[in-house]
């Protein structure tokens, strides 16, 4: 039973509701644990990207949302860390893998911090979903990929190239012709690969290029 006075008792029970309610308006899950491992607050964005329910959690091991081999070891993590104070995570962002309450794995950013409200630390964690982001490269270097397949087909140089008529692809042919691999070439302008005799006329040609650009530009602004 608790010796400490009643309006002791209230304003530790106030900071709380404080403190669930600011956890609360995170998007990203934001989960607190004890020196040994145990989940003390999980608020909704760790609901909501986990799968359980804050009753699910709080008070269990921190490892039921890792998947092998980091649940095995985060325990010798946490022992290590307490006799030595070496920290290897601790204020450095890094990739993991976490597991929700189906069972399924995914790619999340891990941020962790050290609180200290007494004589052992608790921690806590802050978790990104990377799927979306993951997915997104996936998506354009398949998107590349495609666009690279389809203009290795064409017989004649086919570029592709930025605002700054710099090169972005180039198909095999043009490598081919021009006598450059196409990493040599990507990045750099375009006027590089034209004969000297021709380069005034390229030029005038994007100065027109980039004057239709900004009027362009000004017309949607």
């Amino acid at each position: 039973m608790s010796t400490a006075p009643p309006s002791t008792r209230s304003a530790v029970a106030l900071a709380e509701l404080e403190l669930k309610a600011l956890l609360d308006t995170a998007v990203d899950a934001v989960i607190i644990i004890d020196c040994r491992g145990t989940i003390e607050q999980f608020n909704r964005g760790a609901e909501r990207l986990f799968g359980f329910s804050a009753a699910e959690a709080i008070g269990h091991d921190v490892t039921m949302l890792m998947p092998s081999p980091h649940r095995e070891r985060h325990g010798s993590y946490l022992q290590r860390y307490l006799r030595t104070g070496e920290a290897h995570i601790l204020g450095v962002g890094r990739e993991v893998g976490a597991q929700r309450k189906d069972g399924s794995v995914f790619p999340a950013r891990l941020s962790i911090g050290e609180m200290r409200t007494g004589e052992l630390p608790r921690f806590v964690g802050f978790v990104h979903d990377l799927t979306e982001s993951k997915q997104a490269q996936v998506d354009l270097i398949e998107t590349h990929r495609r666009a690279q397949s389809y203009l290795d087909l064409a017989e004649v140089i086919l570029l592709a190239l930025d605002d700054k008529c710099r090169i972005t692809m180039i198909n095999r042919k043009g490598c081919e012709i021009l006598g450059y691999s196409a990493s040599e070439m990507v990045g750099r302008p375009t006027i590089e690969f034209v004969m000297e005799e021709d380069r005034e006329a390229v030029q005038v040609q994007r100065d027109a290029l980039n004057m239709v650009r900004e009027s362009i530009g000004g017309l949607d602004a």
